[in-house]
């Protein structure tokens, strides 16, 4: 397998899309976002800078491995 093949490609079958930027980040420990409605509005959103990691941008999330938004 050639490694170049693990970076983003456009073609016929992929689409790369770039998501960098700055997003509203919600923790979801109890897993109450989807009953709850939080495609629409997120209750306490925090923003997260992508790419990145959420562990590293806020330290009460260092350890956090549950479902996020």
């Amino acid at each position: 397998m050639n490694a170049l093949n693990l970076y983003p490609q456009q073609n016929n079958c992929r689409n790369a899309l770039d998501l960098s930027g700055i997003w509203q980040f919600q923790p979801d420990p109890t897993d109450t976002g989807i009953n709850s409605g939080w495609a629409s509005a997120l209750p306490q959103p925090r923003h997260i800078a992508l790419p990145g990691s959420w562990n590293e941008q806020h330290a009460d999330l260092r350890d956090y491995t549950d479902a996020a938004w």
